[in-house]
């Protein structure tokens, strides 16, 4: 089960109790996040409060007898009023069980926390502590209670701005396929053909992805371009078995794509948001919603083979989402494609027309037809002449690959890399900074394969 975080807050007066509570925390395996650590120089407090009320896990409140008010005709000890405001912060967020509230004899608390079940603060400071750490030990032992509250959807405005324009970015290619509620109807076709992929391959290639995360325990998954979501569902449901408070996050360029991993995920585990955005482009807007919401240590997938199938290289992505995104301790896991020994061109099933059935060939003429304005049945109708393919790539050293055009204007409509695998690995090892810690291919003959692999960031 991964390490469970618990805010506790005090006033200063009572800054020592709040230290031994925190020493008691960590000798449990938790990791307290104690109030006067965790407001660097030059950070807005109630910012850095609202942050970590979404993050932690938990939090211990030590509402003790700060101050001296005057009630009803009689002085009382009261608890300091900023730490009722970070109470009721917390409690809004997290609960009243996850929001513990230790409270001295005689002190006055707001009639609207009055009745609130709490742990009294005795002389006995060991005992203190062991209650607490118990406090939070059967908490954590329960499953994540249901999801009853909306899913938030956190929508990029560079994507609405897109979806409001006549013509998308010239530098859009792929893009221009999967965008839009278009674009998921047109990618879920393709994928549901059983020409798509061979069955017997899917599923071995989906048992690597399990077995790769199989010693991982993580607090959020987090999906860049999660297709139809079910093979996310299943990484879900082997993590969620080590950590069952784990959360879900995905991120996509189609609002299609995005509300069918939400809606699917969310069955299985907490779905706090989804992310609408263009993580090509657009991964620092990313970054900053993941920091927001997401809890660490955080695994990240691109699966499906989306690494190979980016409009841009391959290589500025994975620099920026390693050194920009990652923190120590998370973990990226990737399938991409493979070349094998007798690959060629030639033999390379996606340079044959016939290898596209009804579902990739509409799939394929929503985007053509997005950026050529002509209809998507004409584009279906005239798909062996319309649709071309020539010789791709990519700046993975001996990357082969395939590109398909639409023959009527010379453009570029779909990028699909091959790798060589170990020249992949030793580009993975040197440029990102990243450990290997799962690396296995899979050839369904000698042509073609796919290969997994998991990277931690340490």
């Amino acid at each position: 089960m991964a390490q469970k975080s618990i805010f506790i807050a005090s006033a200063g007066e009572s800054k020592l109790l709040a230290a031994k509570i925190g020493q008691g925390l960590a000798n449990a395996g938790y990791r307290p996040l104690r109030w006067w650590q965790e407001f660097p120089a030059g950070s807005l407090t109630l910012d850095r409060l609202v942050e970590i009320a979404e993050s932690a896990d938990g939090a211990a409140f030590l509402l003790t007898a700060a101050d001296r008010t005057w009630y009803r005709q009689e002085a009382v000890g009261s608890p300091r009023d900023n730490v009722i405001l970070e109470y009721g912060m917390f409690v809004a967020r997290q609960g009243r069980r996850r929001t513990l509230m230790l409270t001295e004899p005689g002190v006055k608390l707001p009639s609207d926390v009055a009745g609130i079940t709490y742990e009294r603060i005795l002389d006995d400071v060991p005992s203190v502590v062991e209650r607490t750490v118990e406090h939070f030990d059967r908490e954590f032992s329960d499953p994540l209670p249901p999801q009853l509250e909306a899913i938030r959807l956190i929508v990029d405005p560079s994507v609405v701005e897109q979806q409001l324009m006549d013509r998308l970015p010239a530098s859009w290619y792929q893009r221009d396929l999967y965008f839009g509620i278009e674009g998921a109807r047109g990618w879920l076709a393709a994928v549901s053909e059983e020409s798509y992929a061979p069955r017997v391959h899917e599923l071995g290639l989906q048992h690597l992805r399990i077995a790769a995360v199989e010693p991982v325990s993580v607090r959020t998954f987090v999906s860049f371009g999660p297709g139809d979501a079910e093979c996310d569902k299943e990484i879900a449901i082997s993590l969620r078995n080590r950590e069952p408070w784990l959360q879900y996050i995905p991120v996509d360029i189609s609002d299609g794509l995005l509300q069918r991993a939400v809606k699917l995920l969310s069955d299985q585990v907490r779905v706090p948001i989804g992310i609408l955005s263009d993580f090509e482009d657009r991964l620092n807007f990313i970054a900053l919603q993941i920091r927001a919401h997401a809890v660490p240590p955080i695994l990240y997938a691109l699966l499906g083979s989306t690494l190979s199938n980016l409009d841009r290289y391959e290589r500025s992505f994975l620099y920026s989402l390693a050194a920009t995104v990652m923190r120590p301790g998370d973990y990226l896991l990737l399938d991409v494609s493979l070349a094998g020994p007798r690959w060629s061109r030639e033999m390379d099933r996606r340079r044959q027309h016939a290898s596209y059935g009804p579902g990739y060939r509409r799939f394929i003429a929503t985007g053509v037809g997005r950026r050529s304005g002509n209809s998507i049945e004409s584009i279906i109708e005239r798909f062996d002449t319309r649709i071309g393919f020539g010789d791709g790539g990519g700046d993975i050293p001996n990357t082969r690959g395939i590109n398909i055009l639409d023959v009527s204007t010379g453009r570029l409509v779909l990028m699909i890399r091959r790798y060589d695998w170990p020249s992949f690995l030793s580009w993975l090892e040197e440029r990102t900074q990243l450990q290997i810690v799962f690396k296995e291919p899979l050839f369904a003959g000698d042509i073609l394969g796919d290969g997994v692999v998991l990277l931690k960031k340490n």
